[in-house]
């Protein structure tokens, strides 16, 4: 370069560096920043001591200087590591790669704007090994309870620990600040069900080492689940319990069952069915609890105690709906020993359904009582009551009593028809399921009736009208599909007197002499009106003594199948079909003698089976009373007293004072029973009709100073 040029730069440079560092007259910037570090979460050494980190270092950075913090920049080992350019200075390193166990110089280097820099450095031992929680006792979803239950563990780490915390639920539990890593849980402060426990361990650097389990609190006992008894129940007859027993949480290892203090079952912790026989008959009559008493795996015990009351149980009694009458006041069943005094009365209400009787202590199976039923009804001044009495009935023989609903006719229409033809001594009747017709001598008309049951939907699909007594026609009859209607017309010519007229005889092989005979037929259409009682009366008369012991009378053949009822003085049948060839009557003798509310029995024979008294007052209308007994094994019948609940019932003063009196005894046998109990059994247990039960019925009758004798119903609520 040529001298000149050389010289020309070098003054030219020098002016630029003389108007730089004068400018304003200011001295150049050769003061270096203050500059300090930080490392965030980690206390700062003293003595030069070197600080414990792990994994991840924040370190922050205190820098200043006059004219402005250019940037600042971390190092560990001389290897930048980062680098902040505007406050707060702020680097993240992450140091988990790096050997533990070692010390590091962690260097902080700040620059100002002048390019003057200044440092400050600090050594660090990195530690990245974190504690480890080991030989924890508490074994992962085990189930504990009670209040001692020690939890053991250990912590090893290659630093000493700082803190080992122990969590139950998220929540500090207890904080070890020796080295005693054992603490109790005490289940009672715990909700049952599951729980978490964490022990965290962390050491100086800050590493975190922890170990979680699961475990189930279950502090209570099995729960017990019993529907079949309820708070004061009363117990009376054989039940199948069917605990449930569960726990949600332990095995349940012990049911037992007390009544009172007396362990009457004991299931072992093999059972996983608790059903039990529960007998009432084998424990005393009076209040007690039933317990049970449940236990699980861990000791946990539950107890369920009910209040109850065990009865012997007479006996039951169950009414359909409707039973009751509006027209009854009351409706009573009570119970009596043999001698009348009574055990127990109810009164019935609507809606009772079942009702049971129950005697107030205690009451052997085989021994005998009676049972009332009793309908006191207000359609008389004084009342009016329908009884009936059953004597002689044990807990074994009738338990039960099943009534169907009383059969209640209500009248449809009424309809009057003109008679036309016939003479003053000359009548026309008819009566079936759900109608009757009355014609009554010198009467001009007829009156026809049509009816409804309440007990049925069956209804008749034709009627029929006969006549005994036409002048010199034995039978006639008239049969028609549409009910009569309002003055209508019945023409003599009408009754067909030639077609489907038979005539038939019977006779009697040990005729005592009879001085009066009643003959009832009915007839049925098909064989299904006869299963549904459909039914129409063909004949209703005497008949006709032909000769000797030879009896004639006529009915019409149209129909399918046959019943009738024959009385022949004090005997009495009730069959199917026609009327057999010949009939043999009962040899048995039957008769009684009343003394108050005492009848004492005489009669033989060994066939009957059955003995009904039917009671009614000699005038007036207070009351009519049927008395069923065994007729084979009953000298006395002893009539029950009114109980002391109905003394407001204008019965309990007839009882009190006239008392009641002996109308008809009847003795009877049936050709499918054989003894009372099978009587009770098969016709009062169910409410059934003796004819659907029986086929042949026989009685003997006798009625008070040589009246008629009449058949009469067992139960009178119709």
């Amino acid at each position: 370069m040529p001298m000149r040029i050389f010289q020309l730069a070098f003054v030219f440079s020098f002016f630029i560096i003389f108007n730089s560092c004068s400018k304003d007259g200011e001295a150049p910037d050769t003061v270096p920043p203050t500059v300090s570090l930080t490392i965030l979460g980690v206390p700062n050494a003293s003595g030069g001591e070197p600080v414990v980190v792990s994994n991840k270092i924040e370190v922050s950075v205190n820098a200043s200087d006059a004219n402005g913090v250019s940037k600042i920049e971390v190092y560990i080992d001389n290897e930048k590591k980062g680098e902040d350019s505007s406050a707060p200075y702020q680097v993240v390193i992450d140091i988990s790669s790096y050997a533990s166990n070692k010390n590091y110089t962690l260097k902080v280097e700040a620059t100002d704007k002048a390019g003057n820099t200044s440092s400050t450095q600090q050594t660090i031992s990195i530690d990245n090994e974190i504690p480890v929680v080991t030989d924890v006792s508490l074994v992962q979803d085990s189930v504990i309870t009670g209040s001692d239950n020690a939890v053991t563990f250990n912590v090893t780490d290659n630093e000493e620990l700082s803190s080992v915390m122990v969590y139950v639920n998220s929540e500090l539990f207890v904080d070890i600040k020796d080295k005693n890593y054992e603490v109790n849980i005490d289940t009672k402060l715990l909700q049952d069900g599951e729980n978490n426990l964490m022990i965290e361990a962390k050491d100086p650097a800050g590493n975190i080492g922890s170990y979680t389990v699961n475990f189930i609190i279950d502090n209570t006992g099995p729960a017990i689940t019993l529907n079949s008894i309820t708070e004061n129940k009363i117990l009376d007859e054989f039940m199948l319990l069917q605990p449930e027993v569960l726990d949600a949480y332990s095995e349940v290892t012990s049911v037992e069952v007390f009544l009172g203090d007396t362990s009457i079952y004991l299931f072992d912790e093999n059972s996983s069915n608790y059903d039990m026989d529960f007998v009432p008959d084998n424990y005393p009559v009076g209040t007690t609890v039933f317990k049970l008493v449940a236990i699980d795996s861990l000791g946990n015990e539950s107890v369920l105690e009910i209040n109850i009351e065990i009865l012997r149980l007479l006996i039951k009694v169950a009414l359909p709906d409707g039973f009751l009458s509006p027209f009854w006041s009351s409706f009573w069943i009570f119970a009596s020993e043999m001698n009348g005094v009574p055990i127990a009365a109810k009164s019935v209400g609507v809606g009772d359904s079942n009702i049971k009787i129950h005697a107030p202590s205690e009451f052997d199976f085989d021994k005998k009582y009676m049972i009332t039923l009793l309908a006191d009804e207000n359609t008389n001044p004084n009342s009016f009551n329908r009884i009936t009495n059953i004597q002689g009935i044990t807990r074994n023989s009738l338990s039960e009593i099943n009534f169907n609903l009383p059969q209640r006719k209500t009248v449809v229409s009424n309809a009057t028809v003109s008679m036309v033809g016939f003479g003053t001594d000359e009548t026309v009747k008819g009566d079936g399921l759900d109608y009757t017709f009355n014609h009554y001598v010198s009467e001009s008309s007829g009156n026809f009736e049509l009816t409804s049951l309440n007990t049925t939907a069956n209804s008749s699909s034709d009627y029929f009208l006969y006549s005994t007594n036409l002048e010199g026609i034995p039978y006639a009859y008239f049969s028609f599909s549409e009910p009569l209607a309002n003055n209508s017309t019945i023409n003599k010519t009408d009754l067909i007197t030639d077609t489907a007229i038979s005539n038939a005889t019977f006779n009697i092989t040990n005729d005592p002499g009879i001085s009066s005979s009643q003959l009832i037929i009915n007839g049925f259409r098909t064989n299904e009106d006869l299963q549904n009682g459909i039914y129409h009366n063909i004949y209703s008369g005497s008949p006709q003594q032909v000769f000797g012991i030879e009896y004639e009378y006529y009915f019409c053949s149209i129909f399918d199948s046959y019943s009738h009822q024959l009385i022949l003085d004090d005997y009495l049948t009730l069959r199917k079909g026609l009327p057999i060839n010949t009939y043999n009557i009962p040899n048995w003798s039957v008769d009684y003698l009343q003394n108050g509310n005492e009848i004492t029995i005489t009669k033989s024979g060994t066939e009957h089976v059955l003995g009904r008294l039917q009671l009614m007052p000699t005038t007036g209308e207070d009351y009519i009373m049927t008395v069923l007994f065994d007729s084979q094994n009953t000298d006395v019948v002893t009539l029950p007293q009114i109980p002391e609940e109905m003394k407001d019932l204008y019965i309990y003063t007839v009882a009190q004072n006239q008392g009641f009196d002996m109308n008809q005894i009847h003795f009877s046998s049936y050709n499918s029973i054989t003894s009372y109990a099978d009587y009770l059994n098969n016709i009062i247990k169910g409410d059934d009709n003796e004819t659907d039960v029986s086929d042949v019925i026989s009685t003997k009758m006798k009625a008070r100073n040589g009246a008629s004798v009449t058949p009469f119903k067992t139960f009178n609520f119709e």
